[in-house]
């Protein structure tokens, strides 16, 4: 079964936050988060990275970054 890693980074590229979901097909998967840090402690509003590493069930590993702007 295909696996998704995502991480929130700072803009340096300091891990805030990893989660791991598992695709339920080819092409589609959903994340919720809660805006929590690893260390429990709510993000505040800014800049931060969100980047993605999908796995799927051959071993095939496609990796992806985005900014991404917390408002409040």
């Amino acid at each position: 079964m295909p696996m998704w890693t995502w991480e929130i980074q700072t803009v340096v590229g300091q891990v805030l936050q990893r989660l791991h979901t598992r695709s339920r097909g080819a092409v589609e998967s959903s994340l919720n988060w809660d805006r929590r840090a690893t260390n429990g402690g709510v993000l505040p509003a800014g800049p931060y990275g969100l980047s993605l590493t999908a796995r799927d069930s051959e071993g095939n590993i496609v990796r992806d970054k985005r900014p991404m702007l917390i408002l409040r």
